[in-house]
């Protein structure tokens, strides 16, 4: 029945800033965008992987809000191919970083990047052994 995860959906402070931020900072790449009639962006999608995307929405009069211990939305995680270059390029480039590399109950690496909105974003690698990269091959081959 699914595919795939489609999309994570972000609503920022700032639409502008967090757009630089996922394409500049983070190279992911603006796959296209809509705008109202008045120009002003409707939403944005950033193509992680095929089929994959980021949808950041526009301004739409709200304020955006932020609640990590509520119910719902927590974080998005993004899969690496090495965890070490990806903690140091985020380090290079002044990302903050909320976490050191470690290794997860499943086997996986990660660590924890903030985005300007301060919404937490894992980095994980998934090693031969995870759980993640068992399963996968359990049900995918």
């Amino acid at each position: 029945m699914f595919k795939g995860v489609s999309h994570t959906a972000i609503f920022p402070k700032d639409f502008e800033t967090t757009l630089r931020f996922y394409t500049e900072t983070l190279r992911i790449k603006e796959a296209f965008r809509l705008n109202h009639d008045d120009g002003t962006p409707f939403f944005a999608y950033l193509i992680v992987a095929p089929m994959q995307f980021i949808e950041l929405l526009g301004p739409d009069g709200r304020e955006p809000t932020t609640a990590p211990e509520a119910a719902g939305y927590q974080h998005l995680c993004l899969e690496v191919e090495d965890i070490q270059a990806a903690y140091d390029e985020m380090q290079a480039k002044g990302v903050p970083i909320a976490s050191e590399i470690r290794t997860g109950y499943t086997g996986c690496k990660l660590f924890w990047i903030l985005d300007p909105d301060g919404n937490r974003i894992e980095l994980m690698e998934f090693p031969p052994e995870s759980m993640q990269a068992a399963a996968s091959r359990r049900f995918f081959g």
